[in-house]
């Protein structure tokens, strides 16, 4: 998992990481109750795609790392033989692997499918 998404986890408050997710409260609120910036929690939201209303099947990695060594292009068709709708997350966690992707609630190193 990112260290970003670790640190949107945080246990003091509940996680604001789930509150984003369940959209239960307004970004204002959310804000407040997290001694946030007022851009901060619509800047998570369009950050992450996995909290946007419509959900991707399967996620490429498109972090810096994975940009550097390339191959998300590869990744994403091969994802398509598969998935009808392939998003992006800008971080996975595993840049020293590259080519990563999301999918099934886990991150994943490289394709290996044919």
């Amino acid at each position: 998992m990112s260290r970003n998404i670790s640190l949107l986890s945080g246990k003091h408050k509940g996680s604001l990481l789930n509150k984003l997710v369940e959209a239960a409260e307004s970004d204002q609120d959310l804000a407040e109750q997290y001694n946030l910036g007022a851009s901060t929690i619509p800047g998570t939201r369009s950050f992450y795609d996995f909290l946007k209303t419509h959900q991707p099947e399967a996620f490429v990695c498109s972090g810096s790392a994975c940009l550097c060594k390339g191959g998300q292009e590869n990744v994403k068709s091969q994802l398509k033989k598969y998935f009808k709708d392939v998003g992006e997350m800008k971080c996975l966690g595993r840049c020293y692997e590259n080519k990563a992707f999301h999918l099934l609630h886990k991150n994943w190193p490289r394709f290996t499918g044919s």
